[in-house]
C-alpha cells in the first residue's frame, strides 16, 4: 500500500462545482436545487455515567436518528482553541477598573504561559470538537417548482406552469433565484424538522455565521480559525434583491460570493494528500491534509465500550469526522431486496434447470438476502447507507504519515475497524466537509442500523468551562485547558454561584482562593471573603501586585468595632434590617418561627426599628418589658443578654452610631478574633455559647454579603463563604444562602460556598448552584451525597474516583451541565505560596496543646449556662416556655 511520502500514479485531476449556491439563516440552496437545515448539536457528558446510562443514552439517540426520515449529513469537528485570541479578547474587553494595567500584564503572562504548554499550530490537546447535523430538507410537490428531473408527469406540470424556468432546469441555464413562496415553504419545513428534533435531543439552530465558517474552515483548517465576515453583532450572507420571475416574487442572489469563502491555493497533486496555502499573518502557511474513509465497521460491537466515533475524539491530535447518511426506510429496503432475491432466485433456477450445480457464492447470496429479508420484517427499522471521512492534517508530512498510522492502528485495535488512506481520492474526501455536499465516493460504503450510527457517540464531550474566562486549569487525559470567566453566567442568564466541597487538605481553598483573586485582580471585579480561620492574613503581604486593592478587615472586641455586624447599622433598609435582626435573635434563643416567642421577638424588633437611633441591644430591654405580662418575653431577654456579655457578641450588639465596615476595596477580607465555628459533625443541639454565636455572626455576615452584591451592578462581585456548613445548616441559613444566589444572579454577582459536604446545598440552593466542584473525600455516605449532587450514579467506579482524586484535583460540573476532573493550576508561584494553608507540621502540635489547655471567657460562660440550666431544673422550670400563653403584647 502507497503511503504519504510516494507516488504510485499520477493522480486525475476531478473538477467539481462547488454545491453551496446561497446560505440564509440557517439554510443552505445548493445549485442541484437541494436545500439543506443546519443544526448544532449540544454536547453532552459520557465519561462518567454508568453503564445503564449509557445504555440509556444509546437508545435516545437510536430514537433520534430514527426520526431522519431523509438523508442528512453529520459533521463532528475540532476547533483549536486560539489561544492569543482568546487572551487578546480578555484584554480588550473583560479587564477594567484601578487594576487594569496590572491585569494586562497578568494576562500576557498566562498566554505566555499556556502558548509554551500547547502548540495552538497544531492544535494538540486544545481542540474543542463541535458537532453539527446537517439535514436535507425534502422537496415540495410539483406546485412549489423546487423540483429536478422526476416522473414525466411532474416535468410536464412545470412545463405547463412555468415554461421558462423549465427549460432552464433541464438545459442547466437556469439562473440563481428561489421563488419567495418556496423560500417560506423551506421555513416551514424547518420549524417542522427543529421541533422533532427537539423533542429528543438539545439542539440549536445554526446561523449564517455557522455556515460561513463551516465553509471556510476546511480551506484553513489547521493554519488559523478562519477570518469571517460575520461578526458578534451582524452575521454575513451573499447579498440578493429581489424582483419577479414568472410573474411570482423571487430572490435573485450571486453564487459568486459563496465562492469567494473557498479562496486557497490548492496543491491535489499527490495522490494520498491534500495541500493547502494561505496568506496569514504577512506570511505564506502551508498545511498538509489526509483523508481516510471507513472501509469495514464489524457487524456487531458491544456497547458500552465501542463507541468507535467518540473513540477518534480522544486521540491525541485533532481529527475531523464527517458522517453522510441515505436512510432506506424498511418498506423500500424490502421491496429492493425483493428484486435482488428475485434475480438471485432467477440465477439458481436457470443453473438448477441445466443441470449444473449451484456456486457456492450465489448460494450465499440467497442464503444472506432470506436472512435480511426476515430480519427487515422483524425489526421494521431504517437502514443508513452512510460513508465516513476521517480528516487529519499536519504541517510535517512524517508526523501525518505517523498520525495516518496511529489512526488505522487505533481502530484495528479498538475493534478491527478498517480504515483505509485512498489514493486518488483525496481532493473529493476533502469535498466530504461541505455542509450538504453530495457524496463524491461511493466505494466506502456501510450499510447500518441506526443504532451502529448511534454507538458512535457523536457529540460526547470532555469539554468543560465556558472557553472564555482566565484559565484555571486542564482537564481529561489530554490535559485540555479549562476557561472560566464567573461573569459570563449571568450574561447567558445562569447562576454565577459556585460550591465547593470535599474533606479538608483535598484542595477546596486553593480553588476558592484562584477564583476570588481572579476575578478582582484581572477580571475587574470586587471579592469579598468571609475568613473565619484567619487563614489569609498575609494576602495583602504576599500579593504587592494589590497594594491599595486589598484589605483585610480583622473584627475584635475593641470599642472601635463595636456594632459593625448590627443589622440596624449595617443596613441601609429598615425593613431588611428588621428581618436581619429577628432572624439573628430567633436563632440564638433557640426559637421556632411557629412559637409565640418568635412573635414577642418580632414585636421587639418592630419597636425598636420604629423608635430613634435603632440597634440590636435594644431589644433585650424591651423584651424584659413585655416580660412583666409576658413571663416567656423575659426568658428571652436573660437568654440573648447571656450571649451579649460575650466579648466578640459587640460585633452584633452596638450602642448606635456606629460606622460599619467600607467596601472600596478590589479585595475585601474579613475575619473575626476568637471566632470559635463549631465542627461540621456536630449536632447543633450540642453547640456550645461561643459557638452559636460564632453560627449567629454567620448570618450577619450573610446579610452583609447580600448588600455587598448590591454593590455596582457595572462589576461582577464575588461572595466566598468560607465555612459555609454553619450558615447552611439552618433553615433560616440555607434560605438567606439562597436570597444571595438569586439576588447575585440578577445584580451581577455570585456566591462562591466553601463546605465539607454537598448536602449542605440540598433543596432550592442546591438547583441554583451554577457550577460545582467536589474534592477528594473517603467517606462513602458523603461520597455518594455528592455523586447525587451531581447526577451521578453510585457506582463502584465513580466511588473510587473521589476517593482517588489527588490533592487539587477535583470533579467539575460546569454551567452546561458537562462533568469531568480538572486539576487545577495556579499558574504562579507566589500564588500558590500564597493559598497555601498547609500550616507546619510542628506548629500544628503546638497549637492542639495550646487548645487543651486553654479556658478563656466561653468556657467560663459555659460553665455559667449549664449552672443555669441545672436550676431551672431543680425548681421545677424549663428554658422550654410553655407556648399556649397567647396573651396579646
Amino acid at each position: 500500500m502507497a503511503t504519504l511520502g510516494e507516488v504510485q500514479k499520477k493522480p486525475s485531476k476531478v473538477k467539481i462545482e462547488f454545491p453551496i449556491a446561497y446560505f440564509e439563516q440557517n439554510l443552505i440552496f445548493n445549485h442541484n436545487k437541494e436545500v439543506w437545515a443546519i443544526y448544532e448539536l449540544n454536547p453532552y457528558i459520557y465519561d462518567h455515567l454508568s453503564d445503564q446510562q449509557k445504555i440509556d443514552r444509546l437508545i435516545t439517540q437510536t430514537a433520534s436518528l430514527g426520526m431522519l426520515t431523509d438523508k442528512f449529513h453529520i459533521l463532528w469537528l475540532p476547533k483549536t482553541h486560539d489561544i492569543h485570541q482568546h487572551h487578546e479578547r480578555l484584554r480588550q474587553k473583560r479587564v477594567s477598573g484601578p487594576l487594569k494595567k496590572n491585569s494586562i500584564g497578568i494576562i500576557y503572562q498566562m498566554e505566555e504561559y499556556l502558548s509554551s504548554n500547547y502548540n495552538s499550530v497544531e492544535g494538540v490537546n486544545n481542540a474543542d470538537y463541535k458537532a453539527f447535523l446537517v439535514v436535507y430538507l425534502p422537496k415540495s410537490d410539483s406546485k412549489d417548482l423546487v423540483d429536478q428531473l422526476g416522473s414525466m408527469v411532474t416535468e410536464m406540470k412545470k412545463l405547463v406552469l412555468h415554461p421558462k424556468r423549465a427549460i432552464e432546469n433541464l438545459s442547466g441555464l437556469n439562473e440563481p433565484e428561489i421563488f419567495e413562496h418556496e423560500f417560506q415553504s423551506y421555513q416551514v419545513k424547518e420549524r417542522q424538522i427543529f421541533d422533532r428534533l427537539s423533542r429528543r435531543m438539545k439542539v440549536k439552530r445554526g446561523t449564517e455565521q455557522t455556515t460561513e465558517w463551516l465553509i471556510k474552515r476546511n480551506f484553513w483548517w489547521g493554519i488559523a480559525d478562519p477570518p469571517l465576515r460575520s461578526t458578534e453583532n451582524e452575521n454575513w450572507s451573499p447579498k440578493k434583491t429581489k424582483g419577479k420571475k414568472a410573474g411570482k416574487p423571487s430572490f435573485f442572489y450571486d453564487s459568486r460570493q459563496v465562492l469567494t469563502l473557498t479562496e486557497a491555493d490548492i496543491d491535489t497533486s499527490h495522490p494520498r494528500r491534500v495541500g493547502i496555502t494561505q496568506l496569514h499573518e504577512g506570511t505564506d502557511k502551508q498545511i498538509y491534509h489526509a483523508y481516510l474513509a471507513l472501509s469495514e465497521l464489524p457487524d456487531n460491537l458491544d456497547m458500552p465500550g465501542s463507541e468507535w466515533l467518540y473513540s477518534a475524539a480522544t486521540l491525541p491530535f485533532p481529527v475531523s469526522m464527517s458522517i453522510k447518511v441515505d436512510v432506506l426506510e424498511a418498506r423500500d429496503a424490502l421491496k429492493k431486496l425483493a428484486r435482488k432475491r428475485m434475480d438471485i432466485d432467477n440465477q439458481v433456477k436457470n443453473i438448477q434447470e441445466a443441470n449444473a450445480s449451484v456456486p457456492m457464492d450465489l448460494q450465499e447470496k440467497q442464503e444472506n438476502a432470506m436472512y435480511l429479508e426476515d430480519e427487515y420484517k422483524k425489526r421494521k427499522n431504517p437502514t443508513f447507507i452512510t460513508h465516513v471521512t476521517y480528516g487529519l492534517y499536519h504541517t510535517n508530512l512524517d508526523l501525518l504519515k505517523s498520525n495516518v498510522s496511529i489512526l488505522q492502528d487505533h481502530y484495528r485495535d479498538f475493534g478491527n475497524i478498517h480504515v483505509e488512506l485512498p489514493s486518488g481520492d483525496q481532493w473529493l474526501l476533502f469535498n466530504d466537509f461541505i455542509p450538504g455536499s453530495p457524496r463524491y465516493v461511493s466505494d466506502y460504503i456501510q450499510r447500518i442500523p441506526p443504532e451502529m450510527l448511534a454507538s458512535g457517540m457523536v457529540g460526547a464531550t470532555q469539554e468543560l468551562g465556558d472557553g472564555k474566562g482566565l484559565y484555571i486549569g486542564t482537564t481529561g487525559p489530554l490535559d485540555r485547558p479549562v476557561y472560566l470567566d464567573p461573569a459570563n453566567a449571568s450574561q447567558e442568564n445562569r447562576s454565577p454561584s459556585m460550591s465547593l466541597t470535599g474533606t479538608l487538605g483535598g484542595g477546596k481553598s486553593m480553588a476558592a482562593n484562584l477564583l476570588g483573586y481572579q476575578n478582582a485582580a484581572v477580571l475587574g471585579g470586587k471579592t469579598l471573603i468571609f475568613d473565619p480561620k484567619g487563614e489569609r492574613s498575609n494576602w495583602p503581604d504576599d500579593l504587592p501586585e494589590l497594594a491599595g486593592q486589598i484589605q483585610v478587615a480583622t473584627l475584635s472586641s475593641a470599642k472601635e468595632d463595636m456594632g459593625k455586624l448590627d443589622p440596624f447599622v449595617m443596613l441601609d433598609d429598615i425593613e431588611t434590617a428588621k428581618e436581619a435582626a429577628v432572624e439573628i435573635l430567633a436563632y440564638l434563643s433557640s426559637t421556632k418561627t411557629n412559637s409565640v416567642e418568635y412573635s414577642y421577638i418580632s414585636q421587639a424588633v418592630n419597636k425598636v426599628a420604629n423608635g430613634a437611633e435603632p440597634y440590636l441591644a435594644k431589644a433585650i430591654p424591651v423584651l424584659y418589658e413585655m416580660g412583666l405580662t409576658r413571663p416567656p418575653a423575659k426568658v428571652l431577654a436573660e437568654i440573648l443578654e447571656s450571649f451579649e456579655t460575650l466579648s466578640f457578641a459587640k460585633l452584633l450588639f452596638g450602642t448606635g452610631g456606629e460606622a460599619t465596615i467600607k467596601l472600596d476595596y478590589a479585595i475585601n477580607i474579613l475575619q473575626i478574633q476568637n471566632l470559635k465555628m463549631p465542627s461540621p459533625e456536630k449536632s447543633p443541639d450540642n453547640y456550645s455559647l461561643d459557638e452559636k454565636m460564632s453560627v449567629a455572626l454567620m448570618f450577619a455576615i450573610a446579610r452583609f454579603a447580600h448588600k455587598f452584591i448590591y454593590h455596582n451592578i457595572s462589576i461582577f462581585k464575588f461572595v466566598l463563604m468560607d465555612e459555609a456548613w454553619a450558615l447552611l445548616g439552618t433553615q433560616a441559613g440555607k434560605a438567606l444562602a439562597d436570597m444571595i444566589v438569586r439576588t447575585g444572579r440578577s445584580l451581577n454577582g455570585g456566591a462562591v460556598f466553601i463546605t465539607q459536604n454537598s448536602t449542605d446545598m440540598a433543596g432550592d440552593l442546591a438547583g441554583n448552584i451554577g457550577i460545582k466542584f467536589a474534592f477528594r473525600d473517603q467517606d462513602n455516605t458523603k461520597i455518594k451525597n455528592t455523586l447525587s449532587y451531581f447526577g451521578l450514579e453510585h457506582t463502584q467506579q465513580n466511588i473510587d474516583m473521589i476517593k482517588n482524586l489527588e490533592n487539587g484535583q477535583c470533579l467539575m460540573q460546569d454551567l452546561y451541565g458537562r462533568i469531568g476532573l480538572v486539576y487545577i493550576d495556579v499558574v504562579f508561584q507566589h500564588l500558590f505560596d500564597c493559598f497555601d494553608t498547609r500550616p507546619p507540621a510542628e506548629s500544628d502540635a503546638a497549637n492542639e496543646e495550646n487548645e487543651e489547655n486553654e479556658e478563656n471567657e466561653f468556657s467560663v460562660l459555659q460553665n455559667f449556662q449549664n449552672y443555669y440550666e441545672e436550676q431551672y431544673s431543680k425548681e421545677g422550670d424549663s428554658l422550654d416556655v410553655d407556648t399556649t400563653d397567647k396573651e396579646p403584647a
